[in-house]
Parts: C-alpha cells; structure tokens; sequence
C-alpha cells in the first residue's frame, strides 16, 4: 500500500481531516447568523419596548383616573339615592295626612302599575285613615258644642271641654286642612312660631313698664311680660304658681292647653271683679270679654281661630304689635312657653279691650 494513502487514512481517522474542516466552517457561519438575528431581535425588542412601555403606564393611569373617577359618581349617587329616599320617607310618614295622601297619589300614578301597586295601596290606606279623622272631628265637635252650650259649667265640664279641645286639636294638625294662601308643605300661618319681634321686644316691655302704665291694657301686657319666658317644662313649678295666682286654674300645664288660663290669670290679677268668661280656658269665650275693638293696643287682647275658622279651637293672648302680615303676641302655650309670637292677621276673630276705670296697680317687680 503507498504511504499517502495510509496517510489520509489515519487523518480521516484522528479527525483532523479536510472535511472536519468544513464542518467547523459551517458551525462558526451558522452561530454567525445566530449572532447577528438575536442583535436584530434584541434590538427590535428594545425599540418596541421603549414604545410600549410608556404606552402602557399612560394607559393603566388613565385607567385608573377612570375607574377613581366611576367610584366617586357611584358613591354620590348613592349618597343622592339615600337622601332622596329619606326625603320621600320623612315626607311619607309626616303626620299631615293629606299632604302624605297627595305624596302617595303623585307616586301611585308614576310609579304604579295598576290597583294592586304598593303606592296604589298605601294612597287606599291613607284615604281611609282621612275619612276615619274627619268622622271624629265631627264626633269631636259636636260633643264640644254640646258641652259648650251647657248655661253652667262645672269642674268636670270645663275638664272635659279642656280634653276635648285639645283631642281637636291633634285631630286638625293630623288631617291637615289646607287654608287659602298656604303652601301644602308648610303654612304660612302657623300659630307657634317664635321669632324675634320687632318693635315690641323684651327691652321695649321692660323700658314700657317701668313707669305705671295708664290704662289696664298696658298693665295686663306688662303683668305677662313679668313671666316671658316660663316654659311649661323646663319652668313648670314656676308656671303653675303663677298660673294659680288668681285662686284659680286649668292644671298641668305640660298636659293642657293654658293659653286662655295664661290670659285670665293675667286679667284677675290686675282686676279681681272682671267679668271674666264662664269658662275662660276655651280660647274663643274671650270674645264675650270687654268690648271689641277694631284698632288694638299694646295688652288688648287678640283671639285667633285654630284648624278651621268655623271650628272650635283657638288661641289667646295680648297684642304686643305688628307688622304687614302678622300680629305680634304675648302669649302662653307659644312653643311651650311664655313668649311673644308672630300669628297671621287672617286668623283674627276679634280684639278685645277694657274700657273700665283703672284699679290700684300691680306691683312691679
């Protein structure tokens, strides 16, 4: 055998060969091109990366701007939601039946649907409970014109008229009569409402009768003016001393309605033979009183209707001025208290004063 022959043989064999040669030029192309693709890619990857990311974070915080922005629009609207509702409750469950009814009508036509509704059942409900009302109050002031019209009127009848006056009252303030020029939600002739009052204010009265008063008006509105602010409760020992100054009294002034035992307390004290009413604890008796007057002066005394002008309830007490609208009132049982309070002039029934020659003064204190 030649010996290149042998040769190439044992290069073949140790690998070190010509075609082992190529191989590894293959190998070193292809990592090449590896190489070359993952710069390609890498780069590439980069760039996109400085686009997206960005992107991205913009997008993820206006996502969130809008979620933040969705969350607080859900919460005001419930917030809305739960004082609407609150609203409609209070109004549903106000003790003005009539303004309830009218509640429950405007819902029953809008939100219901048909007779068997839950708005049309409640406006039913409401009816029913207004005829039932209207039937007591009539019950109520037939009794009380019976009991009214007695020619003598003993302890218990004054008693039961006291308790039947103020069953009426509830009853009116409860089926909630709407008068002439008065808002359905709120009257503008509410009778106990205290507010400030001007001309005739605390330091007015004081100033007024520190001097003797010259004639028995001003001395009853300076009598009352001794005990402004007394409040049935908070006062009551006090209250009912005074108001059992006279020798005589209603009660309780916590549990009866003492205006008109606040007004005769004051005139028996400054004139102990007044003709006084045969029951001076009903509001309206004190138009027998005195003579009428169609020009009142401090201390005459004012007698207002109550619930219905063709009714039985009233209110009482002295007039201490005026403005366009209202007369200003010192009066008891104005909020519970002794106070001067603004009542509408269309609710007058008449003023009433004394024309008789004046007795020694009361002492002021």
């Amino acid at each position: 055998m030649p010996e290149d022959s042998t040769a190439d043989e044992n290069a073949a064999a140790s690998g070190t060969g010509p075609s082992l040669t190529q191989q590894e030029y293959a190998l070193r192309r292809y990592e090449a091109r590896i190489g070359l693709w993952k710069v390609i890619w890498g780069t590439a990857a980069v760039g996109i990366l400085s686009v997206l990311v960005p992107g991205a974070i913009e997008f993820w915080k206006t996502t969130l701007e809008v979620r933040k922005l969705a969350a607080q629009q859900e919460l005001e609207r419930t917030q809305f939601e739960y004082e609407t509702r609150r609203a409609f409750i209070d109004t549903a469950l106000n003790q003005d039946i009539e303004l309830r009814l009218r509640f429950a009508t405007y819902f029953s036509k809008t939100l219901g649907n048909g007779m068997n509704s839950p708005w049309s059942a409640y406006e039913k409900a409401l009816r029913d409970l207004r005829d039932e009302k209207r039937k007591q109050i009539h019950e109520l002031e037939r009794d009380f014109r019976s009991l009214a019209g007695k020619e003598e009127d003993s302890a218990s009848d004054q008693a039961e008229l006291a308790e039947l006056e103020r069953k009426l009252e509830w009853a009116y303030k409860e089926i909630g009569y709407v008068e002439r020029g008065r808002s359905v939600v709120k009257s503008r002739n509410e009778t106990q409402q205290s507010v400030p009052t001007e001309p005739l204010n605390n330091a007015v009265l004081l100033e007024m009768c520190a001097s003797p008063q010259e004639d028995m008006s001003l001395r009853w509105l300076c009598t009352g003016a001794k005990v402004l602010g007394l409040h049935e409760g908070r006062d009551n020992s006090r209250l009912r001393e005074f108001l059992s100054s006279d020798g005589r009294t209603l009660g309780d002034p916590e549990n009866l309605p003492w205006e008109g035992d606040f007004v005769e307390t004051v005139v028996a004290l400054n004139d102990p033979e007044a003709d006084i009413p045969q029951n001076p604890y009903l509001s309206r008796n004190w138009l027998q009183f005195g003579e009428p007057t169609k020009s009142p002066r401090p201390g005459d005394i004012l007698v207002f209707w109550r619930g219905s002008v063709n009714g039985t309830a009233g209110h009482v007490g002295f007039y201490a001025g005026e403005d366009e609208t209202n007369y200003h009132v010192l009066g008891g049982n104005q909020s519970n208290a002794v106070d001067i309070s603004r009542v509408a002039k269309d609710r007058l029934l008449g003023a009433r004063t004394s024309r008789k020659p004046l007795q020694p003064a009361v002492p002021q204190e």
